[in-house]
């Protein structure tokens, strides 16, 4: 994955997470994986890159263990949330992510989907295709949470 393409979503998510929910997040790490493990527990938010050709080409996900998405949305909400409350919020941030990265995107000619939030398994399906992922790992006072990246080098 080209980091031009993945610097703006780790900018926007330190930037929108300080401002929006007053959670300070710094990367603590990063690491390539073959492919997005299987975690039925995490909340994902997922934004789709897309190339001239309005093909998806590649893939950014938000994804948190319950703990810190929950934490995370109540300080974004400011109050207590249910389940449905804390996806809503989470997927609200990552829009704000995602406008705030596709700002620093115009000049490569690639659109930003609006997030979706999936839980289960994201090793197969349509984002399965992708590989490899480089992950951002992502400490803060909510707890970890990550930003996995990948695409086609020819989106640029």
């Amino acid at each position: 994955m080209d980091v031009g393409l993945v610097n703006p979503f780790i900018i926007a998510t330190k930037n929108i997470f300080t401002v929006m929910a007053g959670i300070d997040a710094a990367v603590v790490g990063t690491r390539a994986v073959g492919v997005l493990a299987h975690d039925p527990a995490l909340v994902n938010a997922v934004v789709e890159l897309r190339g001239d050709r309005a093909a998806v080409c590649g893939a950014v996900v938000l994804r948190f263990p319950p703990g810190a998405m929950f934490t995370i949305a109540t300080a974004f909400a400011q109050t207590s949330v249910t389940v449905e409350d804390a996806h809503d919020a989470i997927g609200e941030l990552a829009n704000m992510v995602a406008g705030n990265a596709k700002r620093d995107l115009k000049s490569r000619r690639v659109s930003v989907s609006v997030p979706e939030i999936l839980t289960g398994d994201l090793s197969s399906g349509r984002l399965s295709r992708l590989s490899p992922w480089l992950m951002v790992c992502f400490t803060s006072s909510a707890g970890m949470f990550y930003l996995c990246a990948s695409g086609d080098a020819s989106l640029a």
